[in-house]
């Protein structure tokens, strides 16, 4: 379809939210660490408070979000849970030691104490209204003060709730308590002397913070996630709708029809409740930290991110990434995973090799099971068998020709714990911990026979090979050997990693190595001999624990803080571009199609979405060879496209029925594809022609884009400059005035006449 008006405008913006980098989805604008552990934030005009637990108060200025400064602090007695700021004045929840503060921030370089309370309880949350403050305080329920002379504050009222009061909301004269595991309480502060319970709603969670807008309430319901609540009937609560998130729900903000949840580990989590009874999520970003509490302002969500401190996240768009399907395995621990077509293998240490149907992401089904003996830490499939590193049993070698009915065939015990396992051919590598690499025959699957063998000098937990060299990653190093004589494997290479490396992916001469505490390392092993450190990136907090690499991004799966994406388009300064916070302990992952598979420990398997933006980048040549680019968008005929190969991108693995070229996706022209290199670099390029008229250019756009995916669903994208012929220079060609265009053709005379009207 010929697009009009705007497109090229449109075009530009739609390409811009494909790329990788660009604001498409949610992503991390800025963070500081702050010294404590931030569990609240308050944001007014170009300062954010942080409560920081341990460290008290902490004053940001965050008018740059990408570089907050600190500006000042205040280190409260207790342990400061939340922050409420009216005017000059902060109130601060303190928790058991420090009741609510109240600090005089009328400088934020220097906040100066003013006054005090010290509730009997722990002062988890404070609400300020007027003359008031609200305390959810604990076990001592909801405490009334007045803090109309803010050096003294004193309690006016008090009402012991059943639970542990943990966040309050006042609107008119209700008052609303996340009480724990009692649920939302519905309490009457008309009198504030003599509060006055009217109604209550136990939720299946534990209730820690709750939001009230209209006759709705939205309760943070801890590990049963998000509840809707009709509160249109004080006295008589209701559930409307709900839904479960991973992780723990610690605090939500409502704007509009969009509810931002805190989510612990999860990170944050972005639901649509247009339709309360039925919320649907929408978008996800893993943080660093802990999210304990959000505040959105604008584009941009402030999160108390725990440890890790203040986060800054860019929710202007909020498509991806999002989970679109699970399995929960019972009694399991997913540990490791290999899609092939529609189907997952998880090696699952509890239960053996689980073998999943994926042909419908939104809802995996296992199709058939095999229990091994030992640990299930990985598996790699050939062909119709899976080879499984079993950890104390060694490899199990199982036919899954029938996926309904795994049979193992053969077995090899290995001299310790066998932790990954890579096929070629007739050749098995398996990791082996402590007694470093085993390469083992299956030319007969029924006798598996061990023929080599090294001792690495660290835990190897993984293999790969490529071309005759066995890459193991284990133990604080990385080790390359060759394996041309796979009965005697010599050592060729090493490079020291300052964590534990888990996962080594290569992919052409880098190395890409997941190194537990230390994150994403990045390794030049062009010279194989002698491997250097390209780049790194810390993935924060947790542990790398294994990686997988798609173009220009490497997916990390990250321990507890779940899925984190990577751009490593320059090896020498990766950036973080995405995540996605899992339930349980991201241990493998596994992208297919533009969705990414994550063994999640006991939770099982998580099929996550990261939707177009994170498209692989490729280059492309617009007329290889010419500079500049010149297209006439008038003209009939066709302009040549090279898709550029690289190292990182093979063009033989492209599916040539996918092309597309131009805002309207022209088709190549039938038996135009060709392979030849037009660069001139040695490696082969594809070329296919394009008819103009199709393309959908049009006078001044400035580039054009080629669109495709691999025979492996892996989606791309790829743009080059062009200069258009303008109005002046087509008219010139029709003819030297309107008496000369007459005598055109009637097409070309049309054509003549419409880029004189547009360019009078």
């Amino acid at each position: 379809m010929r697009l009009t008006g705007l497109r090229t405008f449109a075009a530009c913006i739609a390409l811009a939210m494909l790329l990788p980098g660009a604001a498409a989805a949610l992503i991390t604008v800025g963070a500081l660490d702050t010294p404590g552990s931030a569990r609240g934030v308050e944001v007014v005009g170009d300062l954010i408070y942080v409560a920081d637990g341990s460290s008290g108060l902490r004053i940001l200025d965050i008018s740059n979000p990408a570089a907050p400064v600190a500006l000042g602090a205040f280190d409260t007695p207790g342990t400061a849970w939340d922050v409420e700021v009216v005017g000059d004045l902060s109130y601060v929840a303190d928790g058991s030691v420090g009741g609510v503060r109240v600090i005089d921030v009328s400088d934020p370089t220097h906040p100066v104490a003013l006054g005090a309370f010290d509730t009997p309880g722990s002062a988890w949350d404070v609400e300020v209204v007027g003359d008031l403050a609200y305390v959810a305080d604990g076990d001592s329920g909801l405490r009334i003060l007045d803090i109309s002379n803010p050096a003294a504050p004193i309690e006016l009222g008090a009402l012991d709730t059943p639970g542990f009061a943990s966040g309050v909301e006042v609107v008119g004269t209700l008052a609303y308590v996340a009480d724990g595991d009692s649920g939302l309480r519905v309490v009457d502060v008309s009198n504030p002397t003599s509060p006055v319970e009217l109604g209550a709603l136990d939720t299946p969670g534990s209730a820690y913070a709750v939001e009230v807008v209209g006759d709705l309430s939205y309760v943070a319901d801890g590990d049963s996630g998000l509840r809707i609540l009709d509160i249109s009937n004080s006295a008589a609560p209701i559930e409307l709708g709900a839904l479960v998130t991973p992780g723990t729900a610690r605090d939500v903000e409502v704007v509009g029809d969009l509810a931002y949840v805190a989510n612990d580990y999860a990170g944050l989590r972005v639901i649509d409740i247009s339709n309360p009874a039925s919320p649907v999520a929408v978008g996800a970003l893993g943080t660093s930290g802990i999210a304990r509490d959000v505040e959105v302002v604008g584009s941009l969500a402030y999160v108390a991110d725990g440890l890790s401190g203040l986060g800054i996240l860019d929710v202007s768009n909020l498509s991806f990434p999002v989970e679109i399907g699970a399995l929960y395995t019972p009694r399991g621990y997913a540990y490791g995973v290999t899609v092939l077509g529609t189907v997952a293998y998880v090696a699952d240490c509890l239960r053996g090799l689980r073998v999943i149907d994926v042909s419908n992401p939104a809802a995996p089904r296992e199709l058939g099971a095999l229990d091994t003996p030992g640990c299930a830490r990985n598996v790699k499939v050939v062909g119709s068998r899976a080879y499984v590193a079993d950890s104390a049993s060694g490899l199990r070698v199982i036919d899954v020709s029938n996926p309904a009915a795994p049979l193992e065939i053969g077995a090899l015990a290995t001299l310790d714990f066998a932790y990954d396992v890579d096929g070629v051919g007739d050749l098995v590598y398996v990791a082996d911990h402590n007694f470093g690499l085993r390469v083992i025959d299956v030319s007969n699957p029924t006798a598996p026979l061990e023929i080599g063998a090294l001792a690495t000098p660290g835990s190897a937990k993984d293999v790969e090979v490529v071309d005759g060299l066995a890459y193991v990653a284990g133990g604080y190093s990385l080790r390359v050997i060759d394996v041309f004589n796979p009965a005697a494997p010599v050592e060729f290479g090493a490079f020291d990693t300052p964590g534990d490396a888990y996962d080594v992916e290569v992919v052409g001469d880098l190395a890409y190595v997941a190194d537990g505490l230390s994150g994403l390392r990045i390794l030049d092993v062009s010279n194989p001999a002698r491997p250097r450190e390209l780049g790194v990136i810390d993935t924060i907090f947790c542990c790398s624990l294994g990686v997988t690499v798609v173009g220009d991004l490497a997916y990390v799966a990250n321990g507890s803080l779940g899925l984190r994406v990577i751009d490593v388009s320059n090896p020498h300064s990766p950036a973080a571009v995405g995540a996605l916070g899992t339930p349980g302990v991201a241990r493998d992952v596994e992208v297919v199609g533009g969705l990414a598979y994550v063994a999640v420990g006991y939770p099982g398997l998580r099929i996550l979405d990261f939707g177009p933006e994170y498209h692989t980048k490729v280059s492309i040549d617009i007329e290889p060879g010419r500079t500049p680019n010149r297209v006439n968008p008038l003209s009939r005929a066709v302009v040549p496209v090279a898709l550029l190969g690289s190292a990182r991108f093979d063009v033989a693995d492209v599916e040539a029925s996918t092309l597309g070229f131009g805002p309207a996706g022209a088709e190549p022209v039938s038996g135009s594809v060709r392979f030849e290199d037009v660069s001139g670099d040695g490696i082969t390029d594809l070329v296919a022609d394009y008819r103009i008229p199709e393309t959908g250019i049009a006078l001044a756009d400035p580039e054009a884009c080629l669109s495709g995916a691999t025979v492996d669903a892996v989606p791309f994208i790829g743009c080059d400059a062009i200069e258009t012929l303008g109005p002046n220079e087509n008219f010139g060609r029709c003819g030297r005035g309107f008496e000369a265009a007459l005598a055109l053709p009637p097409l070309l005379w049309w054509r003549c006449a419409r880029i004189r009207h547009e360019r009078e």
